[in-house]
């Protein structure tokens, strides 16, 4: 797999977990430097009365599911650090990081797992197109062409 297709992999689980856990996903971008995403944030979400517990573990889930997505890639700097934010949301314990990381990390590829096609279908269009809006992710992941 090239890179190019492996990072927009990488950036398309974070938005099929975000979408299957009910975050709105505001855009993906594909670029020299790496890629991004944009997603509703757990603080807005707590805001409007969400339990911290489910915040923190969607949250966690969205941070795993990039390394879910490419096993044989890794986790980014980035990840590591919203999943270990997430973690603290929920109080969860930081000397328990790694067993949570592993088993997150196993909670996402099952959800990527039930949706394959749409994950293919995100990246793909990611590759082409380099910048896909929240509409956009959200029609792929519901099997429309755009």
């Amino acid at each position: 797999m090239d890179n190019r297709l492996a990072t927009a992999k990488h950036e398309a689980g974070h938005a099929i977990v975000a979408h299957a856990r009910g975050v709105p996903v505001f855009s993906i971008e594909l670029h020299a430097e790496g890629a991004s995403i944009y997603h509703e944030t757990p603080e807005i979400l707590l805001d409007a009365g969400q339990d911290a517990t489910r915040v923190s573990l969607t949250f966690a889930l969205i941070a795993a599911a990039g390394e879910a997505a490419v096993p044989e890639g890794k986790m980014s700097g980035a990840d590591n650090e919203n999943l270990r934010r997430a973690l603290w949301l929920g109080g969860w314990p930081e000397e328990n990081f790694y067993a949570f990381r592993g088993a997150l990390v196993e909670q996402a590829a099952e959800i990527i797992g039930e949706h394959q096609d749409a994950l293919d279908r995100v990246a793909g269009a990611l590759v082409e197109r380099g910048m896909l809006s929240g509409r956009e992710v959200t029609a792929l992941i519901g099997g429309a062409d755009v």
